[in-house]
């Protein structure tokens, strides 16, 4: 890589702290002595290849923070079809009612 990376690094004690802790990026490693390694970078494989390059390949995974911004309220979405309810009672979770089938 070219450009100089901005790399923060936070103790244990610190992402622990109860009071809450807010992320200096996206991206990070925690290396051998427990701390998070923030590297400022906005691409995810940018960044591996950043930290491959840095510490060697395949030594660590490039983790993404869970405090970061962005909807955590839905992490999939599925459809229902007949052919995937056959056989099955379903219960309508807003009233806790059977279907009735």
């Amino acid at each position: 890589m070219t450009k100089e990376v901005k790399v923060s690094v936070v103790l244990p004690e610190q992402f622990n702290d109860p009071e809450g802790f807010k992320a200096p990026a996206k991206f990070y490693i925690v290396d051998c002595l427990g701390q998070r390694v923030y590297i400022h970078i906005r691409d995810r494989a940018k960044c591996q290849e950043y930290i491959d390059s840095e510490y060697g390949k395949g030594k660590y995974k490039v983790r993404t923070d869970a405090n970061e911004k962005g909807s955590r309220n839905v992490t999939a979405r599925a459809s229902v079809n007949s052919k995937s309810r056959a056989g099955t009672n379903l219960v309508n979770i807003r009233n806790g009612q059977g279907r009735g089938l």
